[in-house]
């Protein structure tokens, strides 16, 4: 999303009569706008097939529309760079979505090669936030459904 600078401050953002000046109201709406297109619409969507993600992913949305099919998220190479870079990915339908990091990466308390995953049936709609908390290890700052590490 792109950041939205506001106008200047010495402009009032009030007439004298009370109403909102122009230059706010127009700022204020613009923002809405983008606020509203970014809640709205994930970055990228995988359609039943594996994704695999990238360091311009940080930051982003990610759905995985995988129905009844196993499907796989590969999670980018971590870098110094990318601590505190974080990744919202979508699972929608009732197969198994498996979240494997990078070679020598770990998602929480997972071994190297670990898998992080949501097959849950009855559910079907899960979401997890996997940030990047230290080198070589990415951390669950927040989910809905079951997910499992293996």
């Amino acid at each position: 999303m792109q950041k939205q600078s506001p106008p200047p401050v010495k402009t009032p953002m009030y007439d004298q009569k009370g109403m909102m000046n122009h230059v706010w109201a127009k700022w204020f709406e613009e923002v809405g706008k983008r606020y509203d297109d970014y809640r709205r619409t994930p970055d990228r969507v995988f359609t039943a097939t594996d994704g695999t993600l990238y360091t311009s992913d940080y930051g982003k949305t990610i759905r995985f529309d995988n129905g009844d099919s196993t499907v796989n998220c590969y999670l980018p190479a971590i870098t110094a760079q990318d601590i505190h870079c974080w990744i919202l990915i979508f699972r929608s339908g009732f197969g198994r979505l498996s979240i494997r990091p990078a070679a020598g990466d770990i998602i929480e308390t997972s071994t190297s090669g670990g898998v992080l995953f949501c097959n849950e049936k009855n559910r079907y709609g899960a979401n997890v936030t996997l940030e990047v908390m230290k080198l070589n290890t990415w951390a669950i700052t927040g989910s809905t459904g079951i997910w499992k590490l293996r």
